[in-house]
């Protein structure tokens, strides 16, 4: 091996090792499996907020805890993603029949989705994710 290829293995191992040591999975912890705290989302204005999205925004990012979102019944009509940066969510609805989040975009699947989540762990039990249809006379 000449110089100028053990540079280049030298480089691409140490950009390798950062790479991997910077894309470890958050360690959610609990105590004696009960969340940290729980957030209530209910339309009616009896929890704590009014629509899943806000919930989530109001959670620290880099959180190492569980957080418990429980959704009350209820259609909610909104886009709901989670930053990479807030890990250790459970979102909980009332039931897959009673409990939906449902949007209505129809561009690309990236910027789209009705429900999108990008760190590790997340949990979602309950609830149905629906794309609205659209009434476009085709």
């Amino acid at each position: 091996m000449n110089f100028h290829s053990l540079f280049i293995f030298a480089l691409v191992f140490l950009l390798l090792q950062a790479f991997l040591n910077s894309c470890k999975a958050v360690d959610c912890q609990s105590n004696q499996s009960k969340s940290a705290r729980t957030i209530v989302v209910d339309q009616s204005g009896h929890g704590h907020f009014t629509s899943v999205q806000s919930a989530i925004d109001s959670i620290p990012e880099m959180n190492s805890q569980w957080i418990h979102i429980q959704i009350s019944s209820g259609k909610y009509s909104e886009k709901v993603t989670i930053p990479v940066k807030k890990p250790c969510i459970f979102l909980e609805g009332a039931g897959s029949k009673s409990t939906s989040i449902e949007w209505g975009d129809h561009q690309l699947t990236s910027s789209s989705a009705t429900f999108t989540s990008y760190p590790d762990n997340i949990v979602a039990k309950g609830i149905t994710f629906k794309v609205k249809s659209s009434k476009l006379g085709i």
